[in-house]
């Protein structure tokens, strides 16, 4: 694996106070899909910190400002925090936003054709040891706003374990997955793709930390009803977050970087 510089992510939390200001006094709107009706012009920076659990800085973790218009997302700016472990997102116009952790490099985050990380805690360690990403949820800046938002601390230590990995597999009988537990998760979902990183099965909701998979039957786009056959695949978990009173500033969804298995 590349990207060393990521720091080791091993028990570590990530501390962000989110700060969002402008010209003009006004509220925080509640949620609204693209732009608010009705949006101010002035621009604000969105500035925040990360830390390790021991309090002490997380420097080059790389932050996302992701913004959402009708139904689509797309990376607004992507920055690294700097030797203190701060970040901030410049001249952020009024619209709808969330915030993610990840553990791909700028440059991965930009190419479309660049597959997720892959798991491997023996070369990476910090791929085994955290989330490979994790998202809080919407807010909305209309452009108007001098309030302040502050990101309730957010536990980024997932000891995944994810199993199978870099096995062999057969097609003639059910395959049990299993991973370790992610802080506040309220379940889990199973996403599998084959060797093109094209969608090939999504599990249901996972109250626990195994998955059977049975029929060994792709249920997702061109795989769909395709079954499991010769060749290397790739899979990950997704962990549903659980919510507070905090709302959509917590994180809400998470997950691992790419495990692997193969079939003869």
């Amino acid at each position: 694996m590349k990207n060393k510089q990521f720091l080791n992510l091993t028990g570590i939390s990530c501390l962000a106070i989110l700060g969002i200001s402008a010209c003009n006094p006004g509220a925080q709107p509640g949620n609204t899909i693209g732009i608010p009706v009705g949006a101010g012009v002035q621009k604000a920076s969105i500035s925040g910190s990360v830390v390790k659990s021991n309090l002490s800085p997380a420097e080059s973790a790389t932050m996302v400002l992701i913004q959402r218009t009708g139904q689509q997302d797309r990376d607004v700016q992507i920055v690294r925090s700097d030797n203190n472990g701060s970040f901030r997102f410049n001249d952020v116009a009024a619209g709808e936003y969330r915030i993610a952790f990840v553990l791909q490099s700028e440059s991965e985050r930009k190419d479309p054709q660049s597959p997720a990380k892959r798991y491997d805690p023996e070369k990476d360690p910090a791929t085994g040891q955290s989330f490979s990403f994790i998202s809080t949820g919407n807010f909305t800046f209309n452009g108007t706003s001098t309030s302040s938002i502050q990101i309730p601390q957010i536990n980024i230590g997932w000891s995944t374990n994810l199993e199978p990995h870099n096995k062999s597999v057969g097609n003639n009988q059910p395959i049990r997955f299993s991973w370790g537990s992610a802080v506040g998760a309220q379940s889990y979902s199973l996403d599998i793709r084959d060797g093109n990183n094209n969608a090939f099965y999504k599990s249901p909701e996972i109250s626990g930390n195994t998955f059977t998979w049975s029929d060994l039957t792709g249920n997702q786009g061109s795989n769909q009803g395709v079954k499991l056959r010769a060749g290397t695949y790739y899979y990950l978990v997704n962990a549903k977050l659980s919510a507070s009173s905090s709302g959509s500033l917590l994180p809400q969804t998470g997950g691992t970087a790419l495990a692997q298995f193969s079939v003869p």
